[in-house]
C-alpha cells in the first residue's frame, strides 16, 4: 500500500483534527484478592479524526481511490501524521538516529530559546561544511518543511537541506547572535520512498541549534521535540467501512475520515 496521500496544498490533514492516545494496563489478581497493576509500555493505540473540507474532485478521488485499494479496514499502510514531527530524537543530534559528519563536534545541554537546556552545539573543525542529516522512510516527492532555532556568535554559514530523487531543496543563511527560526520547504519530482533531511555549517564555525523538526507540510509550526517516536507511522489502518462524501457546492467536497494505529512489542 501507498502513503495516506497529501492535499494539493501539500498536507496529509486539515484542521479541526482529533487525535487521541490509549494506552494500556494489566491487571493482575492474586487468589487472596490482592490487585497489581502494570502500565503495558510496549502496547499504545493512536486514533485521528480527519475532518477534509473544501476538497477538490481530484483529492476527493484521490482519498477515495486510496481507501478502495486498503479494502477499508483490510489492509494497513504508511502515515505522515501533520500535527507530529517526523524526526526522531529532535533533541539530541548526537543520537545514533543522525549521522554526524567526522569533523563536526557537538555538545548537549546548551541554552535553548525557551531558558531550558535543551540547546545542543555544533562545532566544524574541518576545512569545509560538516554537518548532520537523518533519513526517514518517506516519499521524496511529498511537501515537507525542515526548520529549525538557530543562533551564532561568530556569524556563522549555515545550510539546511531536503534531498531526495537525486534532486535537492537548499537554503544558505547567515545565522545571527538572537536565536531565530530557519527553515527549507518544498517538494521534489520522483518516485522514491527516501527523504533526507541535513543541516551544515561552515568551515572552522560553530552554532548552537534547538528545536529540528520535520513536518510534511509547507510551513513551520510549533516545535514538537521527540525522542525513540514520531510522526512516521508505517502500519497504520482505516477505522472505517466507508467514506461519506458531502458537498455544498460544485468543486467543493467534505469528508471525515479516521485512522488507526497500534503498537505492541
Amino acid at each position: 500500500m501507498d502513503y495516506f496521500p497529501q492535499l494539493s496544498t501539500g498536507t496529509s490533514t486539515q484542521y479541526p483534527l482529533k487525535k487521541s492516545l490509549t494506552f494500556r494496563t494489566i491487571t493482575l489478581t492474586s487468589e487472596d484478592g490482592r490487585v497489581s497493576k502494570y502500565a503495558d509500555g510496549g502496547w499504545r493505540s493512536i486514533q485521528w479524526e480527519l475532518q477534509f473540507a473544501g476538497l477538490t474532485s481530484t483529492e476527493w478521488t484521490n482519498l477515495s481511490n486510496h481507501f478502495a485499494d486498503a479494502e477499508g479496514r483490510l489492509n494497513s499502510f504508511p502515515f505522515l501524521d501533520g500535527s507530529d514531527n517526523l524526526l526522531l530524537w529532535s533533541g539530541d543530534p548526537s543520537n545514533s538516529a543522525w549521522t554526524v559528519d567526522p569533523l563536526l563536534h557537538l555538545a548537549s545541554g546548551g541554552a535553548d530559546p525557551n531558558g531550558g537546556t535543551e540547546g545542543a552545539g555544533l562545532q566544524n573543525s574541518g576545512t569545509t561544511w560538516q554537518g548532520i542529516s537523518q533519513t526517514l522512510a518517506a516519499p521524496a516527492n511529498f511537501t515537507y518543511c525542515f526548520s529549525v532555532f538557530a543562533r551564532s556568535s561568530a556569524s556563522a554559514q549555515m545550510r539546511l537541506s531536503i534531498n531526495g530523487n537525486g534532486q535537492q531543496l537548499q537554503q544558505q543563511m547567515a545565522v545571527g547572535v538572537d536565536w531565530r527560526r530557519y527553515y527549507v520547504s518544498g517538494s521534489l519530482p520522483g518516485t522514491d520512498k527516501l527523504i533526507h533531511f541535513g543541516l551544515q555549517i561552515d568551515q572552522g564555525n560553530q552554532v548552537e541549534l534547538f528545536g529540528l523538526q520535520a513536518e510534511p507540510q509547507m510551513g513551520a509550526s510549533r516545535y514538537k521535540r521527540t525522542t525513540s517516536l514520531c510522526g512516521v507511522y508505517a502500519a497504520c489502518r482505516y477505522d472505517q467501512d466507508q467514506l461519506i462524501l458531502t458537498s455544498d457546492r460544485p468543486e467543493s467536497y467534505a469528508t471525515t475520515i479516521r485512522l488507526i494505529f497500534r503498537e505492541s512489542a
